[in-house]
């Protein structure tokens, strides 16, 4: 089962030291172990299919989804708003899980250690790191790798937003790969913070693939999403 649950709250942002974009052999392995530890889909992953039932605002939409073998995302509901969230959410999904080679994501670009004040990693999330993705027109991508190799924060620019996300603790996968299995993310504009999110996930293996069954979203107080993913079938 997984469950996702966002809050939000408001507090103020911070900035951050610009650093060099030279490579960083040390640097660039550390990442390359981090990312390797997480658990992908199996190379030829088929798809699945599942049954689909999303809740907004306290009301429940039934219909199916599906994940095609090239990360094709489908969802059948009745109610717009839900399908879109949907779909969305599985996207999230399929940007994570699909399997991908560190020299065509992150490897592509310069990594290296960043220099600043709170990037020694004194409060146990490790070293702070950048992937230098300027050239590419691109802004950078920041992570922080504890001393276990696990990857431990990510920060990146989303539109006009900056998003700090922090994996608190994992559960282990198959041997040598774990999942999150509990996130935190704070949403940053340039005033201050936007949001705060708490993400709570359980994970489900059907046959030798580790799928998603549960995702509950509360973006507030006054508003809970949730999307429960049953009766999974590869294709």
């Amino acid at each position: 089962m997984l469950s996702v649950i966002r809050t939000e709250h408001g507090h103020a942002g911070h900035g951050s030291a610009r650093p060099s974009s030279v490579d960083d052999a040390a640097a660039r392995i550390l990442l390359q172990r981090a990312q390797g530890a997480l658990q992908k889909w199996p190379e030829g992953f088929p798809g699945f299919r599942a049954e689909l039932t999303v809740t907004l605002d306290g009301r429940e939409r039934a219909g199916s989804a599906l994940v095609g073998p090239r990360g094709e995302v489908e969802v059948a509901l009745a109610d717009e708003a839900a399908r879109d969230w949907a779909r969305a959410l599985l996207g999230e999904v399929v940007a994570e899980r699909m399997p991908r080679f560190f020299k065509d994501g992150d490897g592509r670009f310069p990594i290296a250690f960043e220099a600043s004040p709170d990037a020694s990693g004194a409060d146990g999330l490790g070293p702070r790191l950048v992937v230098h993705r300027g050239a590419h027109g691109m802004p950078p991508v920041r992570y922080r790798i504890d001393e276990r190799a696990r990857l431990r924060e990510c920060e990146r620019i989303e539109g006009i937003h900056r998003r700090v996300e922090t994996y608190e603790s994992f559960c282990r996968a198959t041997p040598g790969r774990v999942l999150p299995a509990r996130r935190s993310a704070v949403v940053y504009d340039a005033d201050g913070i936007v949001r705060t999110e708490l993400v709570e996930d359980t994970h489900l293996r059907v046959c030798h693939t580790w799928l998603r069954r549960v995702q509950i979203s509360r973006l507030d107080a006054t508003s809970i999403r949730e999307a429960r993913f049953d009766a999974h079938a590869l294709l």
